[in-house]
């Protein structure tokens, strides 16, 4: 082998490694952002769950309330009388839940309106 050929040799050496550094540094990029792509998927994923647990907890307190109101209006209707479970626990209201007293402002008398 002559000084050319060798030298001929190490250019094509030399190309081959930088072609092969090269694709390994665009792998490793490809890599690094298929990894940030599903970080931020995980992120995103996570965000809307926590969302829903705050929109679900929204909602329980909402009911709750809404069940304290009932309960509340109920005794100043005069349904007070009734057991707390029936108050909080009854699934289907009947019409006797949606009873109004009314009193007359001077006699006190009371009726109720169902």
């Amino acid at each position: 082998m002559n000084a050319k050929d060798t030298l001929g040799c190490v250019e094509t050496e030399k190309k081959r490694l930088y072609l092969r550094l090269k694709d390994d540094l665009f792998s490793f990029r490809t890599f690094l952002r298929q990894e940030e792509e599903e970080e931020e998927e995980e992120e995103e994923e996570e965000e809307e769950e926590e969302e829903e647990e705050e929109e679900e907890e929204e909602e329980e307190e909402e009911e709750e309330e809404e069940e304290a109101s009932f309960v509340r209006w109920r005794k100043c209707s005069g349904e007070g009388s009734m057991l707390a479970k029936d108050r909080i626990s009854s699934p289907v209201l009947s019409m006797r839940h949606f009873r109004t007293r009314f009193v007359h402002s001077t006699s006190g008398a009371s009726i109720y309106i169902t």
